[in-house]
Formats: structure tokens, C-alpha cells, sequence
């Protein structure tokens, strides 16, 4: 029997400017194992009974869980370190033959080879929680940027390339990527966050939105002290805490390039003219972001004329210039939220003062606040830049108003100071 519906253009991918047919079956076959789609429960019910009885785990395992871990009184610490724990001992091997590419390997296999797939490692870190008494779901989710909206929650079908898994602790959810070695407990990241999972329980499947990344979430928070000298150089020391979407660069930095290759990005990607890194540190800060530590010396970036010097000194977030269409036929999407604040202090060599300064510049609207505010004292040139961005989807009315924004905003960060030697 074939179910059909037609699907309206959708605010994702190509799916906002094309409409598409999707075409599923009733009841079917796979692998002998038997399955209906009429329903999310049904759907969800046939991916429970692939994985039913693969959770049992090897007896020395089982003890080593219970030694390392029951002193662990807080539910959601325990799981933390379970999945830690589970990181430090397991990788990823991608498994798709037949009914392989469905259903996952038990969890003894893992324990014993240390590796699996998605479906593999899910299931197995699964059934660590189980025997450390902490309620866990096995989850099929649409991953990757061009899936956010890959689900239409109204019609039953398999959308899903990925496995994750849920702790829900009583309200206080916490999503694990278990093919990961390194993401910190809790962050999905754009590979799965932002859209629906279809949770496997007994009774059936459920849709649950994975956790939402918005500018409260997206925090980008940089502090910066800096010094000219004489010769217009200048020494630069930069601090940044990166939260939520806006720590995958950095992560990508930690743990998937060495020192070596961090130096040659980091000294062919950063905004000024001639500068060499000669520090770069990166750390996780619990499980809520990442630290960044630069230090670095630049020459060309201040202009030295004579008595004067003309510095940008929004040294490190400028917007990149638009490249915006005079308008758009369709919705405005904005598919992703930050919040950025950059805090810089440059100080100037003795005896100049200030002969121009920026006026401080206020931008608040529908899509997001936007200030830049200047400062001279005691020697030395502030700036304060704070950029919010809410994601969403808006009327194609306002794209004059958003198109204007970006503009003001792109100029504001490349405004100018002029400083003059007092003689």
C-alpha cells in the first residue's frame, strides 16, 4: 500500500525554492524483520525491535562500571563521566552492509573490538547508562547543515543518516554524540542540533527537537589588549570564550590539527596586513565552550604619517562587506543566531592624543541589536563592539531594512581613529 503527500517549498536547502514528492510504504520487509510507517510510534517501533536484546553487556564490563562509577551520586555527572569514559575507550568505524546498515552491532561487540558505527556506539553507550541506572533513548536523527529541516513531522517516513543519544534526567536533557572522541558532553553542534529525532522506546517512536542553538547559546566573547610602538608595530594579546555553535572552530583547532598546522591557519587567516603568531592556546572550559588564548606581533596594520597614527581598532570581528541581491521574491532566513562582544584596549605610544573619534554607533532591530562605541583615556584607544543576530524566518518586506543593517554594520567596523603627537 503507498501513502503519498505533496510537500509545500520548506526553509531549508533547495527546499525553499523547489516543492518535492515524497512516496512511502505502508507496511514493509527489511532484513525479515517486519515494519508499518503509518505512524511515528510504528516507524519507531520497528527500529526498537532491531536493536531489542543487543544491549547486554560483558560481565567484567558490567563490574567495571559499577567500581568506577557508582561513588558518581549526581545523574547527570555520572552520565558525563560515562560518556567520557566511553570516548577515551572506543572509535568510530563506519558499518552499512544489509541489515548492518540498520541495525547496530551488540554491545558486547563494541566492548570487546572498541569500535563501531553510529548505531554501534549508541547502543552500546546506551547500555552503560542502563547498568548504571540512568534512563537513556537510542535516537535517529537527519544529520548535517542541509537537514535542519529534513522531517516533515506530518508524514512517517525514514529521513534519518545518524544515531545520538538522549538523557533526559528528570527535565535537565543532556544529547551525547557518541562518534565523537572529543565533543564535550551535551553539544550537538549544527551536525544534529536545531531539528527533530525520532526516540525509540518500547512503545514506539517519538519526535523530540534536539537541543536549540540560538544567540543566547551562540556567544562569542573576546577581550583584547594591545600596544603600538614607536614604528607602528604592534604587540597583541587576545582572550576568547567560545559558546555554543560558535566553539566548532575552535574545536576543530584543539583536537583535529597540531601545533604546527594551527600556526600556518592562524597565520594566514587572521585580519591583518604582516603579523606573526607567536602564541596560540586553546582549552575546554567544562562543557560549556572553549578558550582561546593569541599572541601575536603585526606591523602595517597602524598607519604611521608624521605626527599622526590611524588605527581600525576593531582589531578581529569586522564584518566581511556584504554581497546582498537589491532584493529577494521570497522569505528572509536567518538560520542561525550569535551574539558577539569584542572589548579592546590599545595602548598608544606617549604623547599623542586623540584628533578624531568615532561617535558611538546604536543599531537595534527585529533581526538583532548592533553597537560600536569609542573611548581615549590615560593613553590609550577603547572599543567596545557587541553584535546580537536572532535567528528566524522574516517577511521578504523587511530585506530593504536588513540589507541597510548589514551595510551600516560593515562600515561601522571599519571606522577609523586618528591620534596626533601634542608638540
Amino acid at each position: 500500500v503507498l501513502s503519498f503527500i505533496s510537500i509545500r517549498p520548506q526553509n531549508s536547502s533547495n527546499d525553499i525554492f523547489l516543492p518535492k514528492l515524497l512516496v512511502t510504504t505502508d507496511h514493509f520487509i527489511y532484513g525479515g524483520y517486519k515494519g508499518r510507517s503509518e505512524s511515528w510510534q510504528q516507524l519507531g517501533s520497528f527500529f526498537w525491535n532491531l536493536n531489542k536484546n543487543r544491549d547486554v553487556l560483558p560481565e567484567n564490563l558490567m563490574k567495571e562500571i559499577h567500581t568506577r562509577f557508582d561513588s558518581i551520586t549526581n545523574v547527570k555527572a555520572r552520565a558525563i563521566a560515562l560518556y567520557k569514559w566511553m570516548q577515551s575507550h572506543t572509535r568510530y568505524i563506519n558499518v552499512a552492509l544489509g541489515i548492518g546498515g540498520m541495525q547496530p552491532f551488540e554491545a558486547a561487540q563494541v566492548a570487546d573490538k572498541k569500535y563501531g558505527d553510529c548505531k554501534g556506539l549508541n547502543n552500546y553507550m546506551c547500555s552503560i547508562l542502563k547498568e548504571a541506572n540512568i534512563e537513556s533513548y537510542y535516537c535517529l536523527v537527519a544529520a548535517g547543515s542541509d537537514k535542519r529541516s529534513a522531517v516533515v513531522e506530518n508524514f512517517p517516513y525514514d529521513y534519518f543518516n545518524h544515531i545520538i543519544t538522549l538523557v533526559p534526567n528528570n527535565g535537565d536533557t543532556l544529547w551525547l554524540e557518541c562518534t565523537s572522541q572529543t565533543n564535550p558532553a551535551g553539544f550537538l553542534g549544527s551536525f544534529t542540533g536545531d531539528r527533530v529525532a525520532l526516540v525509540l522506546k518500547e512503545s514506539g517512536g517519538i519526535l523530540v527537537p534536539t537541543k536549540r542553538y540560538t544567540h543566547l547559546n551562540n556567544r562569542q566573547l573576546r577581550n583584547v589588549e594591545a600596544s603600538v610602538q614607536e614604528d607602528g608595530s604592534m604587540l597583541v594579546e587576545s582572550n576568547t570564550l567560545f559558546e555554543g555553535l560558535k566553539q566548532e572552530w575552535p574545536l576543530s583547532m584543539m583536537y583535529q590539527k597540531n601545533e604546527k598546522e594551527r600556526f600556518e591557519y592562524l597565520n594566514s587567516h587572521l585580519s591583518f596586513p604582516t603579523y606573526e603568531v607567536k602564541d596560540a592556546t586553546y582549552k575546554p572550559i567544562g562543557n560549556q565552550g572553549v578558550y582561546e588564548h593569541l599572541r601575536l606581533k603585526t606591523s602595517g596594520y597602524v598607519t604611521v604619517s608624521g605626527s599622526r597614527i590611524f588605527i581600525v581598532p576593531n582589531l578581529f570581528n569586522r564584518l566581511a562587506r556584504p554581497s546582498l541581491p537589491d532584493s529577494i521574491g521570497k522569505e528572509l532566513v536567518i538560520e542561525t543566531g550569535v551574539y558577539e562582544k569584542d572589548s579592546v584596549t590599545i595602548r598608544v605610544p606617549d604623547g599623542y592624543v586623540v584628533e578624531s573619534l568615532p561617535s558611538a554607533i546604536n543599531l537595534p532591530s527585529v533581526f538583532g541589536s548592533y553597537s560600536i562605541r569609542f573611548y581615549f583615556e590615560l593613553g590609550c584607544l577603547s572599543m567596545v563592539r557587541e553584535l546580537e543576530t536572532i535567528k528566524g524566518t522574516y517577511p521578504k518586506e523587511v530585506f530593504q531594512t536588513f540589507r541597510k543593517r548589514m551595510e551600516i554594520i560593515y562600515k561601522s567596523d571599519q571606522l577609523k581613529t586618528v591620534l596626533v603627537k601634542k608638540t
